[in-house]
């Protein structure tokens, strides 16, 4: 359940941050698998990747 600072944080972000609600192994896995993805695609310039202006990812469209 969230707290209402929480929900109004993602009413504001379009996000809600939890820091510790995945394990290190499952961020691992969830990022190998997106690899995975990648790599499996017959036309992977059709990924579109929008990243925020100081690099990290946004949002990854097409990958599947």
């Amino acid at each position: 359940m969230w707290t209402d600072e929480q929900l109004e944080k993602y009413n504001e972000q379009g996000f809600l941050f939890q820091p510790g609600l995945l394990s290190q192994q499952q961020i691992d896995d969830l990022q190998a698998s997106a690899a995975d993805l990648m790599n499996e695609k017959d036309n992977p310039e059709e990924v579109h990747i929008v990243r925020e202006k100081g690099g990290p990812v946004r949002t990854v469209f097409c990958m599947h």
